[in-house]
């Protein structure tokens, strides 16, 4: 069975390409694996308070060890599947990871489903805010401190550690279909698809 993570900031297009690559390949999308935790609309709404409680904790070990805990469950997601998932360790990585917890990182990355292949998309910093404001003009990404091309350097930097099969697509010009098609294209190069 096959994995594909793909990765990158907000506003490069994860989801969108995830959802037609879903359909031209017949993987599974697996975007929030914590919330598949959840039952029913209360569950739902009490883990999404969670979120945003575990999300605006400053202790990145806490909140790594949160979200670690979601890549970790993929692992039994998954089982005999191919999937497609949106956001995945890298992204943990990237918003977690401190010079004190590289050594949790270690830890996850070991007990969790390594990708297959890792697709890193990119696409430069006043495209990404665009398709934000776009999506939704109060949209909470809007604040974040994401709006810097450099940031990629991060995600990078852990698929080069870990050694994570990947490649790094530039869809600031691409339109959704163009994007799923590149990865698709990508993923048939190294026998992922």
């Amino acid at each position: 069975m096959m994995h594909i993570a793909i990765e990158g900031l907000d506003g490069a297009g994860k989801t969108s390409a995830a959802k037609v690559l879903e359909r031209l390949t017949g993987f599974t999308l697996i975007e929030y694996p914590i919330r598949y935790l959840t039952d029913g609309e209360t569950g739902r709404e009490q883990l999404e308070r969670l979120i945003v409680q575990v999300e605006d904790n400053t202790e990145r070990d806490f909140t790594a060890m949160f979200y670690g805990t979601g890549n970790m469950y993929r692992k039994y997601l998954i089982k005999g599947r191919n999937i497609i998932t949106d956001r995945y360790l890298a992204s943990t990585y990237f918003w977690n990871c401190t010079p004190d917890n590289v050594d949790f990182f270690d830890f996850l990355v070991r007990v969790s489903n390594r990708p297959d292949f890792t697709v890193l998309l990119f696409a430069n910093a006043e495209v990404r805010k665009q398709r934000i404001l776009l999506r939704n003009p109060r949209d909470p990404d809007l604040k974040k401190k994401i709006f810097h091309d450099a940031q990629y350097d991060k995600l990078q930097e852990f698929l080069d550690r870990y050694q994570m099969p990947h490649c790094r697509i530039d869809n600031s010009l691409l339109d959704v279909e163009e994007t799923a098609a590149c990865i698709q294209q990508e993923a048939e190069k190294v026998g992922v698809l």
